[in-house]
């Protein structure tokens, strides 16, 4: 590692003429064999990454923007400190005078990093820069340690405020905002630090150093759709991740899954001849050996379907007081879920239905015929076909016209209304209002889904910790 500005010059100007020699390395080399060409290029290219790495980490520190230092074993002491004096914007010559040592003393013992020092000059070493060492060290005021921390994650779509409402533990909550001592500061940045490890992976020098951080769990939206912008990508890609830490601690109780075709007979059997409620449906599907995670978090994606180590969950992610609505979305990713039937694993994420890519994908329109006859039966499309006829094709004549049409056919109005409303998003007309004022339910669909999911799941196959993460999901 680079330990002073010497150094650093040095390593500067090393990084120039590696970056040079792979410049001077692509415009020659004709008559040499291309795996040795290769390989030359690849250590070159590995020799400038370690040393860009060397480089970035001194810079880091020299700013400042560290506050605390991990370590993951004692020998690790040595290094620990020398970062600890160049973030705190220390020399060697500023150590040594404070130890009453010469300079090239402490230059010495960094270059051997401390191997010769006892323990007893460590403590002198870290006395003199005023660290506390823990399971991490602490240098003396982490004051912003949070702030810094959150505005990380904001950066990467975190916000502050879906922390505090679903990751962090309620009893701290409080303290995201008060003025705390370093003790309290040091408890609440391990708590969050803990949720943050569980759910995406991070440990405390992932979230703490100047390295970007990663979703574990890249979204499937970001390869099956292009969206509109950088920004729109990352904040579906954490709120996957965020997603599928849920599905895969409900997946943990689920059966082993069942044939696909058993699955939609057990399906149509369970509604024949029951009402075609919301309560109706998520049992059946429930009782198909698929759990149904109801979210009601807004923007990002539009709704989920995971197969995690054979086991199907799907996430609803609603946000609409139309039970029609919820329903047909459920028989939606339900399709979904029957779909693939040897893949263990399977992701299916979903944009808003009038997004032209979900609506352009043949498997969108597979899914949503599949729900369509669910509902409306085999003559679903000559049904609409007659609600768009003798609207003499006039939208907003519609809403009477598709009234009549349900009676008649002895139909629930809002299913034949949102089936409706989901073909005409396909010809780009925009008719989800009016469906929604034709759902004669006056039932909260969201009460239904969070209901049968508490009714269902068995929160006894979680920790302390796993089941306080659902129960804030579940608000």
């Amino acid at each position: 590692m680079i330990q002073n500005e010497r150094q650093y010059r040095i390593s500067k100007t090393a990084a120039e003429k590696f970056r040079a020699a792979l410049l001077a390395h692509v415009e020659h080399n004709a008559d040499i064999h291309p795996l040795l060409v290769r390989a030359e290029k690849d250590a070159l290219e590995s020799q400038l990454n370690s040393l860009l790495d060397e480089i970035n980490e001194y810079e880091f520190l020299k700013e400042g923007n560290a506050s605390v230092l991990t370590m993951d074993s004692l020998q690790q002491l040595p290094e620990g400190l020398i970062k600890a004096r160049i973030a705190l914007g220390l020399t060697q010559r500023d150590l040594a005078e404070r130890l009453n040592l010469k300079e090239q003393q402490i230059q010495k013992y960094e270059s051997e990093h401390y191997r010769t020092a006892s323990l007893e000059r460590l403590t002198d070493v870290a006395n003199a820069l005023g660290v506390s060492v823990h399971e991490q060290i602490f240098l003396k005021k982490p004051k912003n340690v949070l702030t810094k921390l959150l505005n990380k994650l904001s950066e990467l779509g975190l916000q502050s405020a879906f922390m505090e409402e679903r990751l962090i533990n309620p009893r701290l909550e409080a303290q995201l905002t008060e003025k705390t001592d370093t003790d309290s500061e040091r408890y609440l940045l391990d708590e969050i630090v803990q949720v943050l490890n569980r759910v995406f992976g991070w440990d405390l020098n992932d979230l703490l150093s100047g390295k970007e951080l990663r979703v574990p769990h890249l979204a499937a939206a970001t390869a099956r759709y292009k969206l509109p912008s950088k920004r729109d990508s990352e904040e579906v890609a954490i709120y996957s991740s965020y997603a599928f830490y849920l599905a895969t601690l409900v997946a943990r109780t689920q059966p082993e899954t069942i044939r696909a075709e058993d699955r939609r007979k057990h399906l149509l059997s369970a509604i024949k001849s029951k009402d075609y409620s919301l309560e109706t449906f998520l049992n059946a599907i429930w009782d198909c050996g698929v759990a149904v995670l109801p979210l009601r978090d807004s923007g990002t994606f539009h709704g989920a379907c995971w197969r995690i180590d054979g086991k199907d969950v799907i996430v609803m992610k609603q946000i609409t007081g139309s039970e029609s609505r919820w329903i047909f979305d459920l028989l939606h990713e339900f399709f979904h879920a029957t779909e693939n039937e040897s893949a263990t694993q399977l992701e299916v994420l979903e944009l808003p239905p009038d997004s032209k890519e979900r609506r352009e994908s043949l498997e969108e329109k597979n899914a949503n015929k599949f729900a369509m006859e669910i509902l409306l039966g085999k003559m679903g499309e000559s049904i609409m076909d007659e609600c768009l006829t003798s609207a003499l094709g006039q939208i907003p004549r519609l809403k009477s016209v598709v009234e009549n049409v349900a009676e008649r056919h002895g139909l629930e109005v809002g299913a034949l209304a949102n089936c409706l409303a989901y073909r005409l998003a396909s010809e780009d007309i925009n008719w989800w209002g009016a469906a929604q004022n034709l759902d004669r339910s006056e039932k909260d669909p969201w009460s239904s889904a969070r209901d049968v999911f508490l009714t269902r799941f068995n929160f006894s196959s979680v920790d302390e910790v796993e089941e306080r993460l659902l129960q804030q999901a579940l608000g």
